[in-house]
């Protein structure tokens, strides 16, 4: 009778043990995902900064560009007329390069915000491992 008592609790702890290591199992995938989707997220982000540092290079050089251009039609006696359609269109490229500045602020943003769910994922997911790999070791 205690044999076969004991047998049975040792059964159940084996099985206890087995899902409880399928759990954990579980856990550990949802943190490799968890973090490569934060490492998809964070080269996203450099990209990102890259565009960014590059539209706002472009968009210095082209103002300065665009004032160059204006100084020396106004001391050559050019026409002022040709000047200012020189900075309108640049103005112009100006806030078409802002409006693309600003998409991409968006998007970083929005990289940002599922780098911060991942990074949440990822730590309660370990929480959790943890905790149920403590109750399996207390078991």
């Amino acid at each position: 009778d205690t044999s076969t008592s004991l047998a049975e609790q040792l059964r159940c702890r084996d099985e206890e043990a087995a899902t409880s290591s399928s759990r954990i199992e579980e856990l550990n995938q949802d943190i490799v995902d968890a973090r490569a989707k934060l490492d998809q997220a964070a080269t996203e982000h450099e990209e990102l900064l890259t565009e960014k540092d590059a539209l706002e290079e472009r968009l210095f050089r082209e103002a300065r560009e665009a004032t160059q251009r204006a100084e020396v039609a106004e001391s050559q006696g050019d026409d002022l007329r040709v000047a200012l359609e020189s900075a309108q269109e640049s103005l112009k490229a100006e806030e078409e390069d802002r409006a693309e500045l600003q998409e991409l602020f968006e998007k970083l943003e929005e990289v940002l915000e599922e780098r911060d769910a991942a990074l949440e994922a990822a730590s309660e997911a370990a929480i959790q491992a943890t905790n149920e790999a403590e109750e399996a070791s207390i078991q």
